[in-house]
């Protein structure tokens, strides 16, 4: 029973973990998104959390684009 417990906190403290990282990073591209760019590539810091997930494939088969409201969803 003890070693249960333990398992699932350790796959929680994971989890949560991962969660927090992925928060980072989605709040660093909306900040960087608001700050002015002197090139036309809008979207390109929505395109680079995408990559740095680990699923462009993924998203890319499901969205044709990296916007703030097809990342978050």
């Amino acid at each position: 029973m003890l070693s249960r417990t333990a398992d699932s906190l350790y796959w929680l403290a994971r989890y949560m973990e991962r969660a927090e990282s992925l928060a980072r990073i989605l709040r660093v591209t909306d900040r960087l998104s608001l700050m002015p760019s002197g090139t036309d590539a809008d979207g390109s810091e929505w395109h680079s959390a995408v990559v740095v997930s680990g699923c462009e494939e993924e998203f890319y088969a499901k969205h044709e684009e990296a916007t703030p409201e097809n990342v978050i969803s």
